[in-house]
């Protein structure tokens, strides 16, 4: 088990044991970084293709709110060997995953605009993002939507203008993209806007008001 937490001003994740998950071992700090974040919500630790990824939440963040950190495990420490923030969209925080009957890694993400408070009678906050599939390729970490998601994907959006790697949506901030866009793909639903880059290779989250 994962936790996520902080202490002195910095983010840490703390791993613990069971055998039947009753009675808990504290093991020790799986991962710390100065100057990331005061707390680290929801942390989610899986593998993939012999490589293990932890994926966390910086706490107080709306934009790139979702850190990877790809590296080896030896049941009790965690050895990073790379990090990297795939997601840019301002509302997009606490993603979790799990393995499906495939193999694959599906991860869904909270969208929420946390600059809007709920309105006295709201029975919800946000919605979920459409499932994605966690890869790994060249040393990053690709999030694009699963196949099923496929028929629902567009190739523009009346909302979204792109000026060379700069992507921007209407009323939202731009969004600079540290790589060429080689490919753009669009999943609109309802409120919510999800736009992905080089098949996942960077993604941004929105909920349009």
């Amino acid at each position: 088990m994962v936790v996520g937490t902080g202490k002195d001003g910095d983010g840490k994740v703390l791993l613990y044991k069971s055998r039947d998950l009753f009675s808990w071992n504290y093991e020790g700090v799986l991962f710390e970084k100065k100057g990331l974040a005061s707390v680290y919500e929801c942390p989610d630790f899986f593998e993939i293709n012999g490589k293990y990824v932890l994926m966390l939440s910086k706490i107080g963040q709306s934009e790139n709110a979702t850190h990877f950190v790809v590296g080896d495990f030896d049941g009790t420490r965690f050895f990073p060997e790379y990090e990297c923030e795939p997601e840019k969209g301002p509302q997009f925080f606490a993603p979790q995953t799990f393995a499906d009957g495939n193999g694959r890694r599906i991860l869904i993400a909270w969208q929420n605009d946390w600059s809007r408070k709920p309105a006295p009678g709201d029975t919800f906050a946000g919605s979920l993002s459409v499932p994605r599939e966690v890869k790994i390729s060249d040393g990053k970490v690709f999030l694009g939507p699963v196949k099923e998601a496929e028929a629902y994907l567009t190739e523009s959006d009346g909302r979204v203008t792109i000026n060379g790697n700069v992507i921007t949506v209407s009323g939202k901030k731009p969004v600079e993209i540290p790589t060429e866009i080689k490919k753009i793909r669009f999943l609109a639903d309802g409120d919510l806007l999800e736009i992905f880059v080089n098949d996942g290779e960077y993604s941004l989250s929105y909920e349009i008001r």
